[in-house]
């Protein structure tokens, strides 16, 4: 078994091909940053991005070094059998600094690409955003695995890796009753894992789970009808009028939250064994 320093080395390697390869920018950060540094020409950007102390480079720069899902799939079996620990970040950005090392950074909207010496900030941001030392449940790994294919699988656990809190018991314990009972027979399992995950996140401080799943559908039915007397407003009546009479007009996507209806209804289905 290979020892913890050669994890992180394999690690950092990796890493440094995604930087070769080049972090892609954005349109919207593309934007964000050319207005906080107006600049002539992207190679300036080494230049300004050299200056560890510039507390402002320091925040566009974290902009730029962010993992996307690409790489995440790339990693996913190396940290699924590294079991990486908190130190093992810190050797492993040891390692990628070690010598000369360089990103190339690609803008959306620009056809140029510019190549600047990589900064330990930058590094260390991407590294701690890949969330290396999260360890995700042996028995949940095992259903996934077990239930769709290896494509599926990996992309599955770093939506997992990703959430912004460490599932709970509870969480593993209704994921695991999805994947068996809904996932591989529903015709888009790609919907009901993402909102699966978003609900679970959004869901932390609610102790009973089916409960909270009846508050959602009961929220989402509210603003579906609040969307309705919306329009019904906006049919008798011009904009203006309505908001000189003080009326909100929200913008709701009422295709959006029935689709959430849908899913909240055949998850208690499946799950329950009842509708909501």
């Amino acid at each position: 078994m290979p020892d913890r320093s050669s994890k992180c080395r394999q690690l950092a390697a990796v890493v440094q091909t995604f930087f070769d390869a080049g972090l892609r920018v954005d349109a919207a950060a593309q934007h964000f940053i050319f207005s906080a540094v107006p600049i002539e020409d992207i190679h300036q950007l080494a230049t300004l991005f050299s200056d560890p102390l510039d507390c402002e480079m320091a925040s566009l720069l974290e902009m730029i070094y962010f993992p996307d899902e690409s790489h995440q799939i790339r990693l996913e079996g190396l940290l699924e059998s590294g079991r990486f620990r908190p130190g093992d970040i810190a050797s492993t950005l040891g390692h990628l600094l070690s010598g000369e090392t360089t990103t190339r950074i690609y803008f959306a909207d620009l056809q140029k690409a510019t190549t600047i010496e990589t900064p330990e900030r930058g590094a260390r941001a991407f590294l701690e955003r890949l969330t290396v030392t999260r360890r995700l449940s042996c028995d949940l790994i095992r259903v996934i695995d077990q239930v769709v294919d290896r494509q599926q699988a990996v992309k599955y656990k770093v939506w997992l890796r990703n959430m912004t809190a460490e599932p709970q018991d509870r969480d593993e314990i209704f994921l695991k009753d999805l994947f068996l009972k809904m996932v591989a027979q529903y015709s888009s399992p790609d919907d009901l894992v993402r909102f699966a995950l978003r609900f679970l996140e959004e869901s932390r401080q609610i102790a009973d789970l089916t409960q909270a799943l009846i508050q959602r559908r009961h929220r989402c039915m509210e603003n579906i009808r609040r969307q309705e007397r919306v329009e019904t407003h906006r049919r008798r009546c011009n904009v203006e009028t309505l908001l000189a009479r003080g009326i909100r007009m929200p913008h709701i996507d009422s295709q959006v939250l029935m689709h959430q209806v849908a899913l909240i209804d055949e998850i208690c289905l499946a799950l329950y064994g009842r509708s909501m």
